[in-house]
């Protein structure tokens, strides 16, 4: 199975950022007034620098839920094309089979 052909490969960080918002709204992480969402804040840094002052105008599961997510759609999918890439130049790198 490579890469190239699973399609889900860059699903999965963004689909565990947005449980981990959905499990924070929820409050199944105690913690007292918003420290609960400083584990986002944490999880999306330095892209949640970004999203600071949006958060005064709304919601933290709305903000972090969907450009957070965003954020790591982007990380994921600029993660599988620098292992696309890697790939592509240690095959060229290396010398022909019989030599």
């Amino acid at each position: 199975m490579t890469l190239k052909g699973s399609q889900w490969v860059p699903l999965v960080l963004p689909a565990l950022h947005l449980v981990l918002c959905i499990a924070t709204r929820a409050a199944l992480f105690a913690s007292e007034g918003s420290w609960g969402w400083f584990v986002l804040f944490v999880a999306d840094f330095p892209f949640s620098i970004a999203l600071l002052p949006l958060l005064k105008v709304a919601d933290p599961l709305v903000v972090f839920g969907t450009l957070g997510t965003a954020w790591w759609r982007v990380l994921s999918r600029f993660g599988i094309y620098c292992v696309h890439r890697l790939g592509e130049f240690t095959r060229r790198s290396l010398p022909p089979p019989g030599l």
